[in-house]
């Protein structure tokens, strides 16, 4: 039991493994159907946001997938960005959409 507390996992050797299964599920649909396609939604100017969606689009890319950027204001009122995602969620070439 003590063993395996002791054990420590290599994070970065982790993801890479799952991205590099995430680029061939990629490559795999693309060639039965279409590049999937992913649209990022960001309000404001939070630098921690905006770091974590660029890891977020760079993996995507990475891994075969298009993306999107949209970028709205901070003090954009709900109901218009509820309507953005609406129009998002109706799109057939949107396959997901991270807020």
């Amino acid at each position: 039991m003590s063993g395996e507390r002791d054990r420590r996992v290599d994070g970065k050797a982790v993801a890479e493994e799952i991205l590099s299964e995430v680029a061939q599920q990629t490559a795999d649909f693309a060639r039965r159907m279409r590049q999937p396609f992913i649209t990022v939604v960001v309000v404001g100017q939070n630098p921690a946001s905006q770091a974590y969606v660029r890891s977020k689009v760079s993996a995507a890319a990475r891994c075969g997938i298009a993306s999107s950027l949209i970028e709205l204001e901070a003090d954009i009122e709900a109901a218009r960005l509820l309507d953005r995602i609406d129009c998002l969620n109706a799109d057939p070439g949107v396959d997901a959409i991270l807020v």
